[in-house]
């Protein structure tokens, strides 16, 4: 990162906060409490509705209607108040990595139309959710053709091409056009109110297009990704948002103060979630803190209890196959979603 300042130029850097104590527990408390103080105003941060997301061991990002309806059912019969439709539900190819971009239902998927999915959704009491990678567009996409080049991140004159995604300048007025219609058009047509919003390339150091140095052009994308958070939230004050972002793998606070929720991993072992769940709300509020608890139909009643008890650390996100479980696996996810909604009630105020 290099700028250059003229006389009479100014520049503001990134904002840093910090906390002073006598021990770890007392300065993780008090961050957690400036957190709150800072974090931006929205229903969802006291009502933390359960998410059920049909990713995470269960659907793999190969959504179909066939699929989703059972899993709505069952969802619903737990008590989960959000259903979210996770990767693939816009692929016809059968290869939903690098066909992000346009974010138009599969006819494919869903031979009876995605609206008949999202009523399913609406009519058993949950929330329709979509997840997006919004700030790709895949190669194969044909987004990628109606984009001008300079609302791409470019180098060398090129844009810059990562796991088989191009990844959006957000600092052009056509990149955040796209963003915002894609958002408007979903919630308008789909009455989606919840979005999981992902991010899984790494586009290196930045972009050479209208900045002194990568660097530099790189914070200016940052920060405009901020504004459009913040106009989005502004347009849709009750849409509520998960940033993903590849299992925290982009996990700021600046990102954090604007968003309701943040998965803690993609981590698959359910035995492995505990030291995660357990250390997340010392870089993040607790109550935004999901940690995926994917109870499944092939494990024993201790290891569906062990698997949601660690969920239960902190803001509850439910996935697995739950629509093939016997009626004591589903009396045990029954009790952990039900629990989840006291404890949410004193999660706001708690410090780790």
């Amino acid at each position: 990162w290099r700028k250059r300042l003229n006389p009479g130029d100014e520049f503001e850097s990134v904002p840093v906060s910090f906390t002073v104590s006598s021990d770890f527990q007392s300065a993780i408390g008090r961050l957690t409490k400036h957190r709150r103080a800072a974090r931006r105003e929205h229903v969802d941060n006291k009502s933390m509705n359960v998410v059920f997301n049909d990713y995470m061991n269960t659907l793999n990002g190969d959504p179909t209607t066939e699929k989703l309806i059972p899993l709505i059912d069952a969802a619903a019969a737990v008590g989960a108040e959000i259903f979210c439709i996770d990767a693939g539900w816009y692929d016809d190819t059968g290869d939903w990595w690098p066909s992000v971009g346009e974010w138009i239902p599969s006819e494919t998927r869903f031979p009876g139309g995605f609206r008949e999915v999202i009523d399913h959704i609406i009519k058993s009491g949950m929330t329709p959710g979509l997840w997006l990678e919004i700030e790709v567009v895949g190669i194969k996409s044909a987004a990628a053709d109606k984009l001008p080049l300079e609302a791409f991140i470019t180098r060398s004159g090129k844009r810059v091409v990562e796991h088989d995604r191009y990844h959006l300048d957000l600092r052009h007025p056509a990149a955040i056009k796209h963003m915002n219609d894609t958002v408007d058009r979903l919630i308008a047509d789909f009455e989606i109110g919840f979005f999981k919003l992902d991010y899984n390339i790494n586009p290196g150091s930045g972009t050479e297009r209208g900045a002194e140095s990568t660097g530099d052009g790189l914070l200016e994308h940052n920060r405009a990704h901020l504004r459009w958070l913040d106009d989005v939230l502004d347009r849709h004050p009750e849409l509520i948002i998960e940033n993903c972002a590849s299992g925290a793998m982009r996990s700021d606070f600046a990102i954090l103060s604007r968003v309701q929720m943040q998965s803690t991993s993609d981590q698959q072992d359910f035995t492995k979630i505990p030291p995660i769940a357990t250390m997340a709300p010392a870089m993040m509020l607790p109550e935004q803190a999901a940690s995926w608890a994917y109870p499944q139909p092939d494990m024993t009643d201790e290891e569906v209890a062990f698997c949601l008890a660690s969920g239960l650390l902190g803001r509850f996100y439910l996935s697995g196959h739950i629509d093939q479980m016997n009626a004591s696996q589903i009396a045990l996810v029954k009790e952990a979603v039900a629990l989840a909604k006291e404890l949410r009630i004193s999660l706001t105020d708690a410090t780790p």
